[in-house]
């Protein structure tokens, strides 16, 4: 057994174009060298090297990968853009090589593939239909463009993230006024003015990272200075708001869905939206209409409800006669610290990081019976990062996984997991151990006070550390299907939407609380003020994320490169059916929505709440029989976790749970109370 852990301190920017042109030109002769020696297609003689081949170049670039994402710098971003084609056309080259498609084929029809197990078979014919996807039928100058298609979206999605995160970073706003910051948690001011300081200002350092701005939002009694980071947040990346007019991403989104549509209609597909679900649990485009509009229908009384109850409380208690959209998440935060006698600020000091993680870990070994223990030998790319070995009660190695969880200049906002190594059989059916990234953008510690967490931040957390279980807990021995790998884009987020649950029990929240400064859990009335609130504003929350799955679904499938203001056009039209308030018109959102952008969930934000559905019917089975029960959480093991994409998820959701999904758990859990079955 094998896994070494990436050497990071090895990786130089000026080196990586010519390693990568050197592996990629070396596996194409080997691929052409087995193609011309290969009698008879077998599992063995064709798949196996192809699966080596696909490892060898996924542990080189995954690395790479993850620091343009965490350590940007200029020289890696030139020679990241610089290797983006070469992938591109490799990829390309690979999805129309006729003669590795023709042996696919024979292996297909052969008895062999009779004999090779359910995710041996799933593999292959998941490959004959990316074929298919790829343009394998093309003309020779259909695949050209194809080709052409291809990398220009690669390189004008990372220009879309680099735009983003160079605004995000780049814009700074100084106060000089400590009475502006009226209102805000002494730890953000105390870290606000270490900012300045670093910048060699006196006063306090606003920015556009996500614990400052959400903070500011929440927090300041200030309405100016909250218009004026809900202005410049907004407007990002756009040719609105106090941005460098160069890092505009307008032309790149209306040049990556001219693109997406070209490529979906040169396959025979009428929009993109068709060519996303050929590879999704849902099968036609108004599968998930119906799916939006069912849950919109349930949720838009209560939300509204919701808004109405927010705007009188706003008139009477804070004396806003008109909620403006800055307004909005300070007087929710200030309703729910009057009402329910709780708020972020409250809750934090007995989440320090610290804690929150030793917790985490002590959840995830008792539900799924590991051991985790942390490492302190290894390479990484900053002092903050984490990386820990799991293994089984036994000893037996299982993986590893890093956690980068803190907020920095050049590092992507938000928060994900990727893949860092796969679990597989490599040579001599050695078994090579999965490695994950867990990161977040917590607000880091302060001079005098370590990191502490909100409770969001915790849900986040538990978030993409449920991603990182189905990744390091597969059984699956075979790259294609190993982990997250094949799982379909609308229930890869089932693993993660199930775990969130993990942080909202009692007896969980004792293990992941310590007050900073007593060292006391939770208390028990705490946690009852919490559960009360649990369901604040949930229907508003719902209708939120349903607005950004109905704008990508609809966007793709509409979309005209001939109408210039076919984006905005389409938003608006969304907004008119689920915005409960009006926003400015400067307003861009949709110049930040990396996720449909850049990060793989064009005509596929749905999947969020079609996954998250069947993580709470799935937990109703949890809350029926315990939510450690061994022999349930076992079960869940062996199914959602273990089998990676090996069968249909939901086949592998029947194994769970006995039946197919509904909605009804999910409108339980967030006390909305109607019912819509999948």
């Amino acid at each position: 057994m094998t896994t070494a852990l990436p050497v990071f301190s090895t990786i130089h920017a000026h080196d990586i174009e010519s390693q990568l042109s050197t592996l990629l030109t070396r596996h194409r002769e080997q691929i052409t060298t087995l193609l011309k020696n290969m009698e008879t297609p077998t599992w063995e003689t064709l798949m196996a090297p192809l699966e080596k081949h696909s490892a060898e170049l996924h542990n080189f670039w995954s690395p790479i990968s993850h620091l343009h994402n965490v350590k940007d710098s200029e020289d890696l971003r030139t020679a990241y853009l610089a290797c983006l084609p070469k992938l591109s056309e490799f990829s390309t080259w690979l999805g129309h090589h006729h003669g590795l498609f023709e042996a696919l084929h024979q292996l297909k029809a052969s008895e062999h593939f009779n004999h090779l197990d359910t995710a041996q078979q799933t593999i292959i014919n998941n490959e004959l239909r990316d074929y298919k996807l790829a343009g394998i039928d093309l003309s020779p100058t259909d695949k050209e463009r194809y080709a052409t298609i291809a990398t220009e979206l690669s390189t004008l999605s990372t220009q879309f993230e680099a735009n983003l995160l160079d605004t995000t970073d780049t814009w700074q706003h100084l106060v000089t006024d400590q009475h502006e910051l009226e209102g805000l948690p002494e730890r953000f001011i105390k870290t606000a003015k270490r900012k300045a300081s670093e910048c060699g200002k006196t006063g306090w350092l606003l920015t556009l990272d996500a614990p400052s701005y959400i903070t500011v939002m929440q927090h300041a009694k200030n309405s100016s200075l909250r218009e004026k980071l809900y202005h410049a947040y907004c407007t990002r990346a756009s040719d609105q708001g106090p941005h460098n007019p160069n890092n505009d991403n307008s032309r790149l989104m209306h040049r990556i869905l001219t693109l997406n549509l070209e490529l979906s209609q040169l396959l025979g597909f009428n929009n993109t939206a068709e060519y996303s679900l050929a590879t999704k649990m849902i099968d036609h485009p108004e599968e998930v209409l119906e799916f939006i509009d069912n849950l919109l229908k349930a949720s838009q009384p209560q939300a509204q409800r919701e808004f109405e109850t927010l705007q009188h409380y706003a008139q009477s208690e804070l004396k806003l006669d008109h909620l403006n959209a800055w307004d909005i998440a300070y007087a929710s935060e200030q309703y729910r610290h009057q009402y329910y006698d709780i708020s972020d600020e409250m809750l934090r000091p007995y989440f320090p990081a610290s804690q929150v993680i030793q917790g985490l870990m002590t959840i995830a070994e008792r539900l799924f019976h590991l051991k985790i223990t942390e490492c302190f030998t290894f390479d990484s790319w900053h002092d903050d990062v984490q990386c820990y070995q799991v293994t089984d009660q036994s000893g037996n190695l299982i993986s590893y996984f890093y956690l980068d969880l803190y907020a920095r200049n050049n590092k992507r906002g938000g928060a994900w997991m990727d893949d860092c190594r796969n679990r597989h059989l490599s040579d001599h059916n050695t078994l090579e151990h999965p490695v994950t990234f867990v990161t977040c953008n917590f607000m880091p510690p302060s001079e005098d006070t370590p990191a502490l967490l909100s409770h969001d931040d915790v849900v986040t957390l538990f978030h993409e550390f449920g991603h990182a279980t189905q990744h390091m807990l597969t059984q699956i021995n075979y790259l294609g299907a190993s982990g997250i790998t094949g799982i379909p884009w609308d229930a890869v987020e089932v693993a993660s939407q199930f775990l969130e649950n993990y942080a909202w029990q009692e007896d969980c929240l004792q293990l992941l609380s310590k007050h900073y400064q007593t060292g006391e859990s939770l208390p028990t009335e705490l946690f009852a003020k919490m559960q009360r609130a649990k369901d604040f504003q949930s229907a508003m929350g719902m209708i939120r994320q349903l607005e950004f799955s109905l704008f990508d679904f609809r966007l793709h499938m509409e979309f005209d490169p001939e109408q210039p203001d076919a984006i905005q056009a389409c938003l608006d039209s969304v907004r008119s059916r689920t915005s409960l308030y009006p926003l400015p018109k400067y307003n861009r959102f949709q110049h930040g929505f990396s996720h449909i952008f850049a990060g793989g969930y064009s005509a596929g934000y749905y999947s969020y709440k079609w996954a998250e559905v069947m993580a709470a019917d799935i937990f109703s089975v949890f809350e029926k029989n315990g939510h450690f029960d061994p022999t349930t959480a076992q079960r869940y093991k062996d199914t959602f976790l273990a089998l990676g994409g090996s069968i249909p998820p939901l086949d592998v959701f029947i194994k769970m749970c006995g039946r197919k999904p509904s909605t009804t758990a999910l409108l339980n859990q967030l006390g909305i109370a109607a019912e819509t079955t999948l």
